[in-house]
């Protein structure tokens, strides 16, 4: 799993578990560029990274939830 730090204040670290991600990284080490992810819901995301975030064109998969 991977984990994003989130300051507070200065005063303590709030982690947030981000799943499973196979793909690039820039230089900071965030995501970016193409990548595949498993939400630790299981939902599923393959597609482009800009700077640690979903941009660009990519493909989401809701598991456990029917199209309507």
């Amino acid at each position: 799993m991977s984990y994003e730090s989130l300051e507070n204040d200065g005063v303590d670290d709030i982690k947030i578990e981000l799943g499973k991600y196979t793909g690039d990284r820039n230089e900071k080490g965030e995501r970016h560029g193409q990548g595949q992810a498993v939400l630790p819901n299981g939902d599923q995301y393959e597609g482009q990274y800009r700077n640690g975030r979903r941009h660009g064109f990519g493909k989401y998969k809701f598991v456990g939830k029917k199209a309507r």
